[in-house]
């Protein structure tokens, strides 16, 4: 079923009406995050690679790329932003944060965080600290080690660093950020911040970068 609303999402030009069932996908993500938390805690990491945590996992995927696109197209951004964006952050988030196994975090609510910025701008900006409270520093942990692990976190991760600096933040916060002890071992201060080093990226452009991560 979510591949099908999903593919509806792509052509249509009004807003989707995804109201009847938001909320039950969003309690089927929290059902599908406890079964895989619980799994974890029993059997260890390597439970992941079973197929029935896969699909659970493909689960959560197709959930967030639904709301990703259906955020992307809609045409009334003061209804998301009011009524989808709360219980949204507080089925995706705390459990992005609290997931012990990093492998188990989905890259793709780095990639749905940085399509609602992208969308609703400014008008999300009291929901910034909270979305970064969650990913920042758990998702940091897992790039920072090599420039290997993680490629599909790293990438979202950084486009999600780029739109919001880009729409909500002052230079002088830019600059702050990437003198970051954390961030500074990364050697990540281009990748984060281009506009910085005379690589800036348009609206039009980031929107083209998350089309092509499917959001």
């Amino acid at each position: 079923m979510l591949p099908t609303f999903k593919n509806l999402t792509s052509f249509l030009k009004i807003d989707f009406q995804l109201g009847r069932i938001y909320l039950d996908m969003l309690n089927v993500y929290k059902v599908m995050s406890d079964n895989i938390t619980q799994a974890i805690g029993l059997n260890g990491e390597g439970v992941t690679k079973q197929p029935i945590i896969k699909g659970m996992r493909v689960i959560k995927k197709e959930t967030l790329k639904l709301i990703a696109g259906w955020v992307s197209r809609s045409n009334n951004s003061q209804m998301v932003l009011e009524n989808f964006i709360p219980p949204l952050l507080d089925a995706v988030l705390l459990d992005y944060q609290m997931t012990s196994v990093p492998t188990a975090r989905e890259p793709e609510v780095l990639s749905t965080m940085a399509a609602i910025v992208n969308k609703l701008e400014v008008t999300i900006t009291p929901h910034v600290p909270k979305i970064f409270d969650a990913v920042f520093e758990c998702t940091l942990n897992m790039i920072n080690k090599d420039f290997e692990e993680f490629p599909e976190h790293r990438t979202n991760f950084f486009l999600l660093l780029q739109v919001s600096i880009g729409y909500l933040f002052s230079l002088e916060f830019a600059s702050v950020l990437i003198n970051f002890p954390i961030l500074k071992s990364t050697g990540c201060e281009h990748a984060l911040l281009p506009g910085l080093f005379g690589d800036s990226s348009t609206s039009v452009q980031v929107g083209s970068r998350l089309d092509n991560l499917g959001v």
